[in-house]
């Protein structure tokens, strides 16, 4: 929505101006003209207050507000901004809340509660460990049993063992918070850390005339995107072809994986393996 307040200068001098020539039908309006001179003062003074209340404006809403502001609208909520949060981040925890408020143990509570990174967290030295990404499964190893999934800030921890096995702490810890939280009467609740499942990917890759393909590329921008993949989300040839071709390629065919889409489990999230071009 535009702000009502978003008047610039020449617009403001523009409107003085007009004013001032109604009161004279052939005034002299041009510039260095005393008319012009009072109208600019004038201008300069108005487009300050404009500009205030642009401001003022901008700060009565969460997704305009400043820094400060924004810390302040999290703080109304009681939403913790922790150290990594940016301005957009915090931003978007703020808007879940306000459009889906703690609704006494739904699915988005679960979720929000896995990842409050001031209770759920597992500190090693200098580095702490979190839950960067979880997906709620209704039922999960047995009826009446809600599944948390999680994907820590540090895939590497996943499967290593310990001491200190890492992944272990954060789900322990990720499982006792939730359960000191959660309403009495609402189901259990199992904690479990998604597993990577790394997929090769063969192309063939086509190249204009002349053109000689920049492969290393290509695999960094594939890598990229399935960095990116959530727990069941799946992975279509399709995309895997257009990024070659958003790379240089006229065209591309994808052979491995052969099944098309390529689908994880919910329990599982897709991450680039050995990448053949062919």
């Amino acid at each position: 929505m535009t702000s009502p307040f978003d008047k610039d200068f020449d617009t403001i001098l523009t409107d003085v101006l007009t004013d001032y020539s109604n009161l004279d039908s052939a005034p002299d309006t041009s510039e260095g003209s005393m008319p012009f001179i009072m109208g600019s003062v004038l201008s300069s003074m108005v487009w300050g207050l404009y500009r205030y209340q642009d401001y003022i404006n901008n700060q009565h809403f969460p997704d305009t507000a400043d820094t400060d502001n924004l810390n302040h609208w999290g703080s109304v909520y009681d939403i913790t901004r922790v150290d990594d949060d940016t301005d957009a981040t915090y931003l978007t925890k703020i808007l879940n809340f306000l459009r889906q408020p703690p609704a006494g143990g739904n699915a988005l509570d679960f979720e929000n509660w896995a990842l409050d990174q001031t209770e759920v967290n597992v500190v090693d030295g200098s580095t702490t460990y979190y839950n960067e990404y979880v997906t709620i499964v209704d039922v999960a190893e047995g009826a009446g049993t809600v599944g948390v999934y999680t994907i820590p800030n540090d895939e590497t921890i996943i499967d290593v063992v310990g001491p200190p096995n890492n992944e272990e702490l954060l789900r322990v810890a990720t499982e006792t918070y939730i359960n000191t939280v959660r309403p009495l009467g609402m189901l259990s609740v199992t904690v479990e850390s998604a597993k990577p499942v790394s997929t090769a990917i063969t192309m063939t890759l086509i190249a204009p005339t002349g053109v000689t393909l920049d492969e290393d590329a290509i695999k960094a921008a594939i890598t990229a995107e399935l960095a990116t993949y959530k727990p069941g989300q799946p992975l279509y040839h399709s995309t895997l072809n257009c990024i070659a071709v958003a790379y240089g390629a006229a065209d591309a065919i994808t052979t491995v994986p052969a099944a098309n889409p390529t689908t994880a489990t919910n329990t599982e999230f897709i991450r680039a393996g050995a990448i053949i071009f062919s």
